[in-house]
C-alpha cells in the first residue's frame, strides 16, 4: 500500500546505513545495528503516515479545481490555512514518498491555486468551490495580505528550505514582490504590507532568509522598514508592551527579529549595531518573567509588570506555549552570534526540563495534535544544536503521542492542521535517517526492489 516508505525500511534495514563515513559493516556493533533497525522502522512508519495522509487529503479535492478543502465540512479553499499549513507538507510527502505524486498531481494544485486564487496581482485570496469564486465578494486586502503572508512563511518558505528552487520558490517570490508591490500601510520607515503584528513577523522571518537565498537587497531594505519601527521606533516588544504573545499567531515577530539581526551583521554593520541592545533587552525581559520553573514559556506575559495578563484571557495567557522551541532557536541563534552563553544555557535548561512534560496537553481543553507537533518540532530543532539526553528521550515518546491522534482512513483531525502532522514526522523521520548514507550494496538493494516493482 505504500511502496516508497517500505523500500526505504528494507534498504536501511538490509545495512545501508552506517554510523560515520568509512565505517563498514564489519566495523558494526550489536547496538549499532539495533538503533540502525529501530530508526528504520521509525522511519518507514513516519513516512507511511504521511502517504497515507496525503492521499486521504487528495481524495477531498474539488473535482473543478483540483484544489484541497479548508477542512471536511468547509468547501473552499482558504489561504491562510489550506495553503499555509496543509498544502505545503503533503507536498514534501509526496517528494519523499512518490515522486510521481510530487511531479503531477502536487505540482498541478499549484497551478491551480496560482489562477484561481491570484487576486492582486501574485496576491492570494480565498476561493469557495461552491461559489466558484471569492468567498469575500469584496476585496479585504488586509484578509488577502494576512494569507499570503502565511503561505510564504508557514508553507512555502521551509517548503523552499528543503527542495531548494522549484516552482513553488518561483510562486513564493512573486507572492513576496507584489505583496510589496501593492503596499498600501503608511509606516514611520516607509510603506509596508499590514499593521499587523503577526503579519510582521512573518515577513520578517521569510524577507531575511529570501535575501540569503537571492542576494536581492531589497529585502532586508523591506524588512528593515518593520523592524526599525520594534527595534529604534518606540515600539519595543518588552519596553512598550503590556501584552506580548509568546507562541504562535504573537510570537512570530520576536524570531523575525532576530532573523533580521543576524542578517544586518553582513549587510549593515552600523544598524545591526544599533540593534544589539534592543534585542538583547527583549530576550533578557523573557528570561526575566515569561517563564516557569522549568523554562517552559507562557503564552502571554506584560512585560511591563512581568505579571500574566488579566482579563477575560488570563486563563489562555497563564498556559504554556507549544511553541517554545521556536522561541528559544531565537535566543540560540544569538548566543551563536554574540556568544551570550545565559542564551545558551536557557536552552540547554529547557531541554533539560523535557521529562516534567509526558504527554502533556498543549492545546487544551481537547488536547488537539497541533500542539505535540509544534512541542516535538521545538524539540528536535534545539536538540540538533544541544544533544541534551533528555530531550531525544522525550521526543522519541511523544511521537506516538502524536502519531495515535491518525485515523483509520490517513486524517488527523480532518482540518487543516493535518499538514503540521505530516511537517513533523518528516522531520523526526529525517533526524532519524541523519547519521546514515547510502553505499554500494544500498544501491543494489534499491536496483532489485525496483526491477521487482
Amino acid at each position: 500500500m505504500w511502496p516508497l516508505a517500505w523500500l526505504v525500511a528494507l534498504l536501511l534495514w538490509c545495512g545501508g546505513g552506517s554510523i560515520a563515513a568509512g565505517a563498514g559493516a564489519g566495523e558494526w556493533s550489536p547496538a549499532t545495528l539495533a538503533t540502525l533497525r529501530g530508526h528504520a522502522a521509525l522511519q518507514a512508519e513516519g513516512l507511511a503516515r504521511c502517504e497515507g495522509l496525503t492521499r486521504a487529503w487528495l481524495a477531498l479535492a474539488d473535482k473543478e479545481t483540483g484544489l484541497l478543502p479548508r477542512n471536511t465540512k468547509e468547501r473552499a479553499w482558504v489561504v491562510k490555512d489550506s495553503a499555509s499549513d496543509n498544502y505545503p507538507y503533503l507536498v514534501v510527502s509526496a517528494y519523499l514518498t512518490d515522486r510521481v505524486l510530487f511531479g503531477s498531481t502536487m505540482l498541478d494544485i499549484l497551478h491551480a491555486e496560482a489562477k484561481y486564487t491570484s487576486r492582486v496581482g501574485r496576491v492570494r485570496d480565498d476561493y469557495s468551490f461552491e461559489k466558484h469564486t471569492w468567498v469575500r465578494e469584496k476585496l479585504d486586502m488586509s484578509k488577502a495580505v494576512f494569507g499570503t503572508a502565511e503561505y510564504i512563511k508557514d508553507g512555502l518558505l521551509p517548503l523552499t528550505d528543503y527542495l531548494g528552487p522549484s516552482p513553488w520558490s518561483d510562486e513564493m517570490l512573486g507572492m513576496m514582490d507584489d505583496l510589496w508591490a501593492y503596499a498600501n500601510v503608511k509606516w514611520p520607515y516607509g510603506v509596508i504590507p499590514s499593521s499587523d503584528i503577526e503579519v510582521h513577523g512573518d515577513l520578517l522571518q521569510a524577507l531575511a532568509r529570501l535575501y540569503w537565498f537571492t542576494g536581492n537587497p531589497k529585502y532586508i531594505e523591506y524588512a528593515t522598514r518593520v523592524g526599525d519601527y520594534y527595534m529604534l521606533g518606540g515600539h519595543h516588544l518588552t519596553h512598550n508592551n503590556t501584552w506580548l504573545q509568546l507562541r504562535d499567531h504573537g510570537c512570530e515577530v520576536l524570531a523575525g527579529l532576530v532573523e533580521l539581526y543576524v542578517a544586518l551583521q553582513y549587510t549593515d554593520p552600523t544598524k545591526h549595531e544599533a540593534y544589539r541592545k534592543p534585542i538583547h533587552d527583549m530576550l533578557d525581559r523573557i528570561l526575566e518573567v515569561g517563564r516557569n520553573e522549568h523554562g517552559m514559556l507562557y503564552n502571554v506575559i506584560d512585560p511591563k509588570t512581568g505579571k500574566t495578563p488579566g482579563g477575560k484571557k488570563r486563563k489562555f495567557a497563564s498556559q504554556l506555549s507549544d511553541t517554545w522551541g521556536y522561541t528559544y532557536n531565537a535566543y540560540y541563534t544569538v548566543y551563536l552570534l554574540d556568544n551570550t552563553t545565559a542564551y545558551r544555557d536557557a536552552v540547554r535548561f529547557v531541554l533539560s526540563n523535557l521529562p516534567h512534560y509526558p504527554r502533556y496537553n498543549w492545546e487544551p481543553p481537547n488536547d488537539a495534535q497541533d500542539g505535540h507537533a509544534d512541542s516535538i518540532e521545538g524539540a528536535i530543532t534545539l536538540y540538533n544544536r544541544e544533544p541534551v539526553a533528555a530531550a531525544k528521550a522525550w521526543a522519541d515518546e511523544d511521537i506516538h503521542v502524536l502519531w495515535s491522534k491518525q485515523r483509520n482512513g490517513g486524517l488527523i483531525e480532518g482540518i487543516h492542521a493535518d499538514g503540521n502532522f505530516a511537517r513533523t514526522t518528516i522531520m523526526y523521520c529525517l533526524w532519524k535517517s541523519l547519521v546514515l548514507h547510502v553505499p554500494t550494496l544500498c544501491l543494489f538493494a534499491l536496483c532489485l526492489c525496483l526491477a521487482c516493482a
